[in-house]
């Protein structure tokens, strides 16, 4: 509650500096009706009615705002939110949006049904409080509510147009991409909270849903690992890649399955970004040390162990796999040092190849 009073006057110092600009802002009104609200303060929520009335009676979000603040949730009643709508109506010719207060008494009841789970009653009013008017929120929150009944195709069509209406709510893309992963339309999701997330960057819902989502496209791919045909365990990969760009264990399972169809330059690919982003896993190393063996490019091999060894210069493996490509390319005395150094650091193939070599 503290930190919240303290955000509030952070905000509440912005909205007298908006109304300095422009003293005619119902935005800047509605805000602080909102503010006002949230601490309970029904004296000073009915004055800043008062005052932005004055300035224009037609106005919707002002109206809108202090609707909210009448809800029983707040301490008001239905038959309060009822007669201000209804007082609020000799304004429609003025403003046609007014219409639309009606919608707000159904929504909320609706909204209630719909957290008890009674999701038909809960559809009914959404339906009722959408037939005084085509509202983007109503719409989205009608199709949550279809969401939930498992009817996704519903749910999307609700979606769909709440987006064509008002195209820059994260949530309405989070829960339209919840429904196309639904009925299988991987790319579709992935697009969706791909986008939500950029709109929203600190919505923890919408990054745990794009994790998930993510995770969840390569658990599929790997699951198709021993399937001859490539093709679709890499096409889950891509999915995962559209949602995160920097995934890097998704690029690591698409590299291998591209070893698989003996595409070494798209694994190599793949394998240089899976280093980028994770530059201290081994296994993207050893992968790509496989991949370029292929082409006994052993210079390369040892450029990548280098970096490695300077990030995790403690690690035997390393210094075994390297030695491994000294030894290839013709260099024993890099090779003989290597497995030295491998041993002395406790790795027992290093022992044994030390061994060997001396």
């Amino acid at each position: 509650m503290q930190e919240m009073a303290s955000y509030f006057g952070k905000a509440m110092k912005d909205i007298a500096s908006s109304l300095v600009i422009n003293d005619q802002s119902m935005v800047s009104y509605s805000t602080l009706i909102n503010i006002t609200n949230s601490f309970g303060d029904k004296a000073r929520t009915k004055a800043v009615l008062t005052k932005a009335l004055e300035i224009n009676t037609a106005t919707y979000v002002v109206r809108a705002a202090y609707l909210n603040s009448l809800k029983p949730r707040w301490g008001g009643s239905y038959e309060e939110m009822k007669l201000f709508v209804e007082k609020s109506q000799i304004y429609v010719k003025e403003n046609p949006k007014i219409k639309l207060l009606f919608g707000d008494l159904y929504a909320d009841a609706a909204s209630m049904q719909a957290i008890s789970g009674a999701y038909n009653a809960a559809e009914k009013k959404y339906t009722k409080a959408l037939s005084f008017g085509e509202y983007h929120v109503r719409l989205y929150e009608r199709g949550k509510n279809s969401f939930k009944q498992k009817n996704y195709q519903k749910s999307l069509h609700d979606l769909n147009r709440a987006i064509e209406i008002y195209p820059e709510n994260a949530k309405y893309y989070y829960w339209r991409a919840k429904s196309f992963n639904k009925l299988n339309q991987s790319k579709l999701a992935s697009k969706d909270i791909r986008y939500a997330s950029k709109l929203d960057p600190g919505d923890q819902s919408i990054q745990e849903l794009q994790n998930w989502m993510a995770n969840n496209y390569i658990r599929q791919g790997y699951e198709l690992r021993n399937n001859p045909n490539k093709s679709a365990e890499i096409e889950k990969y891509d999915d995962a890649l559209l949602i995160q760009p920097n995934n890097a264990s998704a690029y690591y399972r698409r590299a291998r399955a591209y070893l698989a169809q003996n595409n070494i330059d798209r694994a190599v690919q793949d394998l240089n970004f899976a280093i980028k982003f994770e530059p201290k896993n081994i296994d993207y190393y050893i992968l790509i040390d496989y991949a370029l063996t292929q082409r006994n490019e052993w210079g390369k091999i040892i450029e990548y162990w280098d970096k490695f060894i300077i990030l995790n210069p403690n690690n035997g493996r390393a210094y075994l796999e390297r030695g491994g490509a000294y030894y290839h390319s013709g260099d024993r005395k890099s090779a003989v040092r290597d497995a030295k150094h491998s041993a002395d650091l406790g790795n027992l193939k290093g022992k044994e190849a030390y061994e060997r070599f001396r």
